[in-house]
């Protein structure tokens, strides 16, 4: 009995919220907005952010042994 009421709960959540989101998307089309697109992964390969992590501290690394023998 108790499962069946969590099962029956989750249903009429799942209900209202396909509801809603089916409300927000003809508000947003009236609009003219439409729908946001996926986001675009830069990141390909496997090492790719990391690599990008470890080229932005050399960087700024670098940086500062320039600036520090540029000092007049």
């Amino acid at each position: 009995m108790k499962r069946a009421a969590i099962n029956e709960v989750n249903r009429q959540i799942i209900t209202q919220a396909a509801l809603l989101n089916k409300t927000i998307d003809n508000i947003r089309n009236s609009v003219g907005l439409g729908r946001m697109s996926e986001p675009t992964n830069v990141y390909t390969g496997t090492n790719a952010f990391r690599n990008d992590v470890l080229n932005t501290l050399r960087n700024a690394l670098g940086n500062s042994v320039k600036s520090f023998f540029d000092k007049p």
